[in-house]
């Protein structure tokens, strides 16, 4: 048990009276007085000043450092002193070395104490000094305007972001409607990345089953963009946004590039008649290629290889891809019609469609079968009389079924007896009228048979490349390991608002998986018909390629600046010339204006080595 009449004084155990050489002081100095007196009494930690600066200075003098240090040893021996007397040699309990001990702990403790109130005072005096000299706090949106305006003085005009928002069009053609992907805020502004327009791209092709594949051309799109994320900020979120004007339509596709010329679609959706469909991006940041690297330093090889394979598949998913298909242009090609003869054909248009999707009519029942050389009149009469013929042969299929089932009807109330022959009648009663009457029509065509097709492939042109050609150049030059590849999902929610008449008013509904496999069904069901099951290519396609990265910094916006000492506009702009330089396949110092390059020079010098 602890002795309680010791008659030690246990109350002096303290640090009070120690002096502690830390203090935020600044003064204006000249060089002379860093000059150290000779002679002096030997210090508990001289300063020696290792040049002499010409100018003037606000750090204390070295001679006053040191005077701060000798007070502090004066102040230690005294205290020594007291606790010897206090705590004697023979004292059973607690010594004098103890004490002296116990003091030392907390006079290191009282040092730290005051040299983080100092930096505190000193930062907090910086950043007073900081939002004085720009007017406001600056946020991490802020931070993001301004970088919209940095990079409109930085990139020349044909390499600078641009925002993404597309309009979905035949070249001199009112657009179908429009796609891009937007800032999740009360603005809804299209976000701005890195791109690189690629005309007459090699063709690419995906898999609607396993024995259909279908072959796409058109133009490449190349997107990258850089997102900040400070530290407890969490940056706002990214809808792919897709919307057609009224009586128009068109093909969009989700999905990844899987290789050298194949695109993998997961989501697919017919968008027509002022439908607007929001989809929320998901992203997900993989390891920096700095951190990879040292995690699997001290691994084994054979798990190393593991970890590299796996990497490898991550890399590969971010490749983000969105498919644009015109429809009117691939009817046009696939009924034997000219191009823009369907522009005004509305009606003809939307029966098209309705056979196609709904009944799924094989495409030669409708096309124009007659002499090349009629006129583009005759051509459209012969597949609107076709389409008529198929309309009125589907509505008589319906009415035999209708019959049928009727008849069906009264011989089951007929054998219960709820009618007689001669009355050969369904009764009037609607509780027998309505029994044993349900019926669904079903369609009596058969799925329309798929063949096989070679794809030419671009061994020159590989897309799958890109994610580790950007990786290798974090390797090389992303110094701080701030720089993240980041995959993209689309949300298993969508929100589609939809005008189902005319004149009616919009409605707004959830797509949730289920609801999203019956418009991939519908849409692959067109895609078949469009392209007669792979034979015929699609030629009027837009492909969006995004690759996302994700620049982060340890700290908030404000602390970034005033505790590191860090310029994030100078951080963030060396990561988009990095970016941009292999997304646009040119050197760093062709991407900026002449008037930048010494500047950029000076902060990035590895760029332009």
């Amino acid at each position: 048990m602890f002795k309680k009449n010791h008659g030690l004084d246990l109350n002096s155990i303290t640090d009070n009276k120690i002096f502690v050489p830390v203090v935020p002081l600044f003064e204006n100095t000249s060089s002379a007085n860093f000059i150290t007196e000779s002679g002096s009494e030997k210090f508990l930690a001289t300063i020696c000043p290792t040049t002499i600066d010409s100018g003037d200075s606000v750090i204390l003098p070295v001679c006053d450092i040191n005077s701060f240090l000798h007070e502090q040893k004066r102040s230690i021996k005294e205290k020594f002193t007291q606790l010897e007397e206090v705590f004697p040699k023979d004292t059973k309990l607690i010594t004098s070395a103890e004490a002296t001990l116990i003091v030392s702990l907390m006079n290191f403790g009282t040092i730290c104490e005051f040299y983080r109130d100092g930096v505190d005072y000193i930062e907090e005096m910086l950043r007073k000094q900081l939002i004085a000299a720009i007017g406001k706090e600056v946020n991490a949106k802020d931070f993001n305007e301004y970088m919209i305006y940095h990079n409109r003085k930085l990139f020349k005009p044909e390499f600078q972001p641009t925002k993404l928002c597309y309009a979905i069009r035949r070249p001199d053609h009112y657009p179908e409607g429009i796609f891009s992907i937007e800032v999740n805020d009360d603005e809804k502004q299209p976000f701005p990345a890195i791109t690189n327009r690629i005309e007459g791209a090699p063709p690419m092709k995906f898999s609607i089953t396993a024995s259909t594949s279908i072959t796409f051309s058109g133009d490449l799109y190349l997107h990258s963009w850089i997102r900040s994320k400070f530290s407890g900020d969490q940056p706002d979120g990214l809808n792919l946004t897709a919307r057609a004007r009224q009586f128009s339509s068109f093909i969009m596709m989700i999905g990844t590039v899987v290789s050298a010329n194949e695109f993998k679609p997961v989501s697919s959706v017919i968008i027509q008649n002022k439908d607007d469909l929001l989809i929320p991006l998901i992203f997900e940041q993989i390891p920096s290629s700095q951190a990879f690297t040292s995690a699997i330093d001290s691994l084994s090889p054979e798990q190393q290889r593991f970890a590299r394979a796996y990497r490898e598949m991550q890399l590969g998913s971010t490749l983000f891809s969105v498919c644009i298909i015109q429809i009117k242009p691939q009817l046009e090609k696939l009924l034997g019609l000219p191009n823009d003869s369907l522009t005004k054909e509305i009606k003809l248009t939307q029966d098209l469609l309705k056979l196609f999707i709904t009944y799924q009519i094989p495409s030669d029942l409708l096309s124009y079968d007659g002499s090349e050389n009629a006129s583009t009149e005759t051509k459209i009469e012969r597949v609107k009389r076709h389409v008529k013929a198929m309309q009125a042969m589907i509505d008589n299929t319906k009415d035999e079924q209708i019959a049928a089932v009727r008849q069906e009807a009264q011989y089951d109330l007929l054998a219960q007896g709820f009618i007689t022959p001669s009355e050969g009648r369904i009764p009037s009663d609607p509780i027998l009228r309505n029994r044993n009457t349900t019926y669904h029509g079903k369609s009596k065509f058969a799925p329309i048979s798929k063949k096989d097709d070679n794809i030419p492939t671009a061994a020159e042109f590989d897309l799958t490349r890109l994610p580790f050609a950007i990786d290798k150049t974090f390797e090389a030059f992303d110094t701080d390991g701030a720089l993240h590849s980041t995959i993209i999902r689309p949300n298993e929610s969508w929100t589609k608002i939809s005008q189902k008449t005319l004149l009616g008013k919009p409605t707004k509904e959830t797509l949730n998986s289920a609801k999203q496999r019956d418009s991939r069904n519908e849409t692959y069901d067109l895609l078949d018909a469009l392209s007669k099951s792979g034979i015929l290519t699609i030629d009027c396609a837009e492909f969006h390629v995004f690759v996302a990265i994700t620049h982060t910094f340890d700290k908030y916006l404000m602390e970034t600046v005033i505790e590191d000492n860090i310029n994030p506009i100078e951080k963030l702009e060396r990561s988009l010339l990095m970016v941009s330089s292999t997304i646009h396949e040119v050197a760093p110092i062709e991407l900026i204006k002449p008037e930048h390059e010494e500047r950029v020079k000076q902060h990035s010098p590895a760029l332009f080595s």
